[in-house]
């Protein structure tokens, strides 16, 4: 059985959102935080980057 995990994040201009789940979709971790209401990240790379965590780059 694989641990490989994922770290997906959403950084929105009213909140931050990340979560930590599994090949099968389960989520492990969840965390939300109010965001400053502006979005100051810059639009780069697809937009779809996902690794399992601790894998070679």
């Amino acid at each position: 059985m694989s641990r490989a995990r994922v770290l997906a994040v959403d950084v929105g201009g009213t909140k931050f959102a990340a979560a930590v789940l599994d090949a099968a979709g389960t989520v492990h971790t969840r965390v939300e935080r109010p965001g400053t209401g502006a979005t100051a990240v810059p639009a780069t790379g697809t937009g779809a980057a996902a690794a399992p965590i601790g894998a070679a780059s």
